[in-house]
């Protein structure tokens, strides 16, 4: 079959295929997935518009039928590089719809319509938490696997997200470096989150914060995420303009490092406060910090040097004339 002036047929099976999605091979050809009430369908297309060898005319099945459920939004799809392709999803078994959990899988097709070698054959699971955990996008790590982005939700604690990332082997496991479950990135009220490779084998993140404590405006974020599972917000040398401050490790059940950039010499102050907006550490004030990264370390007390429990606390800094925002999860 050639291409037709109204388009050659992905699927014929007798029901509906809906949010598509389609990416080049690297060969010249098309990668299409869809849902449809059985699951998540793929489909490889050669050059001239006909079913590439080794795949079934109506594409093939990513998951299996104890998957009954699948997310209504659309899959994402890249290529790998040598014909096939790789897609994440989200679904939740028919029993536990609607709440859940949702999970995020990826799966892995090689270029003649088989499962890859060393992948499940209903998808490698990335998210393992009880919630709802919704796909943000994968991206090449230019090694032939790919990095994937996803964020999890508590029911009932919405905007509060997590957002995760994980780089995953052309053979379905972990790059070195990399934790099996994932590297969580941030945690807040988060929005609008996005995904873009970094042309290192790693991966840069945004998302759009709301404001969660007093006086602090909600601004977009952009962090980076290396080859290697280095969270690293900056791209050495002098900043152009002031870092967005980063906590770390989080969540902690001690000292948390707050590490943060400066474009110029400024005056910088901090305070920490808690989910309610109460003020409960004055981490004091730095008159003239030199431009470049800086940090500061919070040992999780309030003033009078109490541990604080455990929860969400936020270190507010300000510098620049502008306030900027760390959330910090203390763990006891």
């Amino acid at each position: 079959m050639r291409w037709a002036a109204d388009g050659v047929p992905v699927c014929r099976r007798g029901e509906d295929q809906v949010t598509p999605a389609i990416t080049g091979d690297g060969r010249g050809g098309t990668l299409v997935t869809w849902f449809e009430v059985t699951g998540i369908g793929m489909q490889r297309l050669t050059s001239t518009g006909t079913v590439a060898e080794g795949w079934p005319p109506d594409g093939i099945l990513l998951v299996n039928d104890t998957l009954q459920f699948i997310s209504v939004d659309q899959p994402s799809i890249i290529a790998d590089g040598d014909g096939g392709g790789y897609a994440l999803w989200s679904d939740v078994p028919t029993a536990a719809w609607p709440n859940g959990p949702w999970t995020a899988r990826l799966q892995h097709i090689s270029a003649n319509g088989v499962v890859a070698p060393g992948w499940p054959e209903d998808g490698l699971l990335l998210s393992t938490g009880g919630h709802q955990n919704i796909p943000i996008g994968i991206v090449s790590d230019g090694q032939g696997g790919v990095i994937a982005a996803w964020t999890e939700e508590e029911v009932g604690l919405w905007p509060m997200k997590r957002l995760w990332v994980q780089r995953v082997r052309p053979d379905g496991t972990s790059a070195p470096g990399w934790p099996s479950n994932g590297i969580m990135v941030e945690e807040g009220t988060l929005g609008y989150e996005s995904m873009v490779k970094d042309h290192a084998g790693g991966a840069t993140l945004s998302w759009y914060p709301s404001p969660s404590a007093p006086d602090v405006s909600s601004r977009p974020t952009v962090r980076r995420v290396t080859r290697d599972g280095v969270v690293n917000p900056y791209w050495g040398g002098y900043p152009d303009v002031d870092g967005q401050p980063v906590a770390s490790p989080t969540p902690s059940a001690g000292p948390v490092t707050v590490s943060f950039a400066l474009a110029t010499l400024s005056s910088v102050e901090a305070k920490v406060f808690d989910l309610s907006g109460r003020r409960v550490r004055d981490l004091g004030r730095i008159a003239e910090s030199p431009a470049g990264q800086r940090s500061l370390v919070w040992d999780g007390r309030d003033d009078e040097g109490a541990a604080l429990p455990a929860g969400l606390y936020f270190v507010r800094m300000r510098w620049g004339q502008r306030d900027h925002l760390a959330r910090v999860v203390i763990a006891r």
